[in-house]
């Protein structure tokens, strides 16, 4: 079992490094990586603007990304334009892979596209709808 809140980037089934937060592995990342977040709960808005990535929680592990508000739609977003994405739960477990919108700040959803994405895939997660705020309180 991978050590808890940490995210591991891959390239290929090669690791390319380790991080403390989802955000960061992101920022690192080069298309078609793959990052595998372990057990926790991440306090964080994640923008995804990297084509072909992976996202994944290691087997196993319980992750809940947890938004905190702000300027960003959805505690894990995908900008405009960005193709070949995949969020998924490793191993088919929806609780294991939690999205949950803040409950303060204005986040419009959990999971936020942006639009105008292609070929953008999600399995088996669990999104849950942010609890306060004017602008749509939506899961997806």
């Amino acid at each position: 079992m991978a050590n808890a809140n940490i995210v591991y980037l891959y390239s290929g089934n090669t690791l390319i490094n380790t991080y403390t937060t989802i955000q960061a592995a992101i920022s690192a990342a080069s298309a078609f990586d793959t990052i595998k977040i372990g057990a926790g709960t991440y306090d964080e808005n994640v923008n995804v603007n990297i084509n072909g990535l992976t996202i994944e929680n290691m087997p196993g592990a319980q992750v809940t990304i947890l938004g905190q508000g702000g300027a960003y739609g959805g505690a894990l977003t995908i900008a405009s334009g960005v193709f070949g994405v995949t969020i998924k739960s490793s191993d088919g477990i929806p609780g294991n892979f939690v999205v949950e919108g803040a409950t303060s700040g204005g986040q419009t959803a959990a999971l936020y596209l942006i639009g105008d994405d292609d070929n953008i895939k999600i399995n088996g997660i669990t999104t849950i709808a942010p609890t306060s705020g004017v602008a749509g309180l939506n899961s997806v």
